[in-house]
């Protein structure tokens, strides 16, 4: 059997944008590979329910995108809407760019 391979899987979002990389993580240590699920902090239960290991990021990333959108969502005017998108844009990448410093730290 050959070795097993180290996988780190990036969640970010709602417990239904995680569940199926928990699954994913799973399928793939059942299978023999060591997986680890990097995430919001509130999903490491979930995570060790199914024997996955587990890295937190720093941030919670869906309380902070959360914060900001809803100041878009029901927006009634759509040039307010499109500048709140403008401002929210810079936030958006910055999460992008968190997320993927995350992925680096979990997948040392």
């Amino acid at each position: 059997m050959p070795s097993p391979i180290p996988i780190t899987l990036l969640c970010a979002g709602s417990t239904g944008d995680t569940l199926p990389f928990i699954a994913l993580g799973d399928g793939l240590r059942r299978a023999g590979h060591a997986v680890r699920i990097a995430s919001d902090r509130e999903f490491e239960p979930l995570a060790a329910a199914h024997g996955l290991e587990f890295f937190a990021s720093s941030e919670n990333a869906r309380a902070i995108v959360q914060e900001h959108m809803g100041e878009l969502i029901g927006q009634a005017n759509p040039i307010k809407a499109m500048r709140k998108m403008q401002e929210l844009l810079p936030i958006l990448r910055a999460g992008e760019e968190q997320q993927y410093r995350v992925w680096l730290e979990a997948s040392e």
